[in-house]
């Protein structure tokens, strides 16, 4: 991770350069000014807030290296280096997707055809947990009659206990 300590462990050369990266917040230096939108503000140049100050790394604000933002940026930065999406082939990936938009022969899906091809995905993986179509219309067959026979013998079984409503058939 990079922290103040490591900054100041860099040589004055590579301070100077990374300093010139750095936002015009992260220097003790910055003044916070009025957005130039601002009724109270008249006529006033939106980026002179770049040319204030040198960028010097006397001048760096040390907090800067425990702020949740640089922290984020540093934590991102570093995955993009450990996926490798600074590399090469990463590089010919994003060109390739870029000239496929540009040139027509790269779309997104359809909404259509993106549902389809997931309902054929899924119905493929269900045959293959459960076995092939025929498999699993022979078990449908074999249960439906299953219920069937069921249905049958409730319909045709006399009750142990009687409604209600054969009750008092059987009292009136």
């Amino acid at each position: 991770m990079f922290t103040f300590d490591t900054w100041l462990s860099l040589s004055p050369e590579s301070q100077a350069e990374l300093v010139k990266l750095l936002p015009p917040t992260a220097f003790t230096t910055f003044i916070p000014r009025i957005d130039p939108g601002h009724p109270s503000v008249a006529g006033s140049d939106p980026m002179d807030i770049d040319s204030l100050f040198e960028r010097v790394p006397e001048m760096l604000d040390h907090m800067l290296f425990s702020d949740s933002h640089f922290l984020a940026a540093l934590r991102t930065f570093q995955d993009h280096l450990h996926n490798g999406w600074l590399t090469e082939d990463h590089r010919t990936r994003v060109n390739r997707y870029q000239a496929g938009i540009e040139d027509g022969t790269l779309h997104a899906a359809w909404k259509d055809e993106a549902w389809s091809q997931s309902q054929v995905e899924e119905d493929a993986v269900a045959a293959s947990q459960t076995g092939s179509t025929s498999q699993r219309f022979v078990s449908s067959v074999r249960l439906s009659g299953w219920i069937s026979s069921l249905r049958a013998a409730v319909e045709n079984s006399t009750p142990s206990f009687p409604h209600p409503d054969q009750r008092r058939e059987r009292s009136g």
